[in-house]
């Protein structure tokens, strides 16, 4: 799986942007993200995984746009998520949240 980020941001409200500017082509293989809280790693595997979505920029998965709804289904389809805590998000709906478990 090869991830091109373009561009990415994503900011929250009354709050520092948690990614800024973001580009980075990432080849396929095992990826590490090292840094510190608040650096937003946890931030940028849920724009990768599709939970949430960028304030601004273009995430590219095998060429594949994850602004489009239906190539987030099917990144979804094949790609598995392992939060450390495992929290309720409050952009799905319970019937989206226990699919998405």
């Amino acid at each position: 799986m090869f991830i091109s980020i373009d561009h990415l941001t994503k900011d929250f409200r009354g709050r520092p942007a948690a990614l800024n500017d973001l580009t980075v082509d990432l080849p396929q293989g095992m990826i590490g993200l090292i840094g510190p809280n608040g650096a937003g790693k946890t931030t940028l595997m849920r724009i990768l995984t599709g939970i949430i979505k960028p304030t601004k920029g273009k995430v590219f998965i095998d060429g594949q746009d994850l602004s489009s709804p239906a190539n987030r289904r099917n990144l979804k389809r094949h790609l598995g998520y392992l939060p450390q805590h495992i929290l309720p998000y409050d952009n799905l709906t319970p019937l989206e949240f226990l699919d998405y478990i």
